[in-house]
């Protein structure tokens, strides 16, 4: 009867240390998902950023390949 009770004591106290461990796992996995919600958001920022600066890029390309206005060319004047 005493070896019983020593095993259910034993195995209390396995549980107990069991279960802080899984608290420190939810804990930790809570921590992750708001550093990947962080990331996410700045990622999303990121690219934002990147489409405002392709369309710039895009536009200044645009304006450097295109023929110029006739109010632009100096020196000429229309008849």
């Amino acid at each position: 009867m005493h070896e019983a009770n020593n095993k259910l004591a034993n195995r209390g106290a396995h549980i107990g240390t069991l279960d802080g461990q899984f608290q420190e796992l939810q804990s930790t996995i809570g921590e992750c998902d708001v550093m990947l919600d962080f990331s996410g958001d700045q990622l999303h920022d990121l690219q934002l950023g990147l489409d405002d600066a392709q369309a710039q890029l895009h536009q200044h390309d645009h304006a450097l390949h295109a023929p110029p206005d006739e109010m632009q060319v100096e020196g000429e004047e229309e008849p």
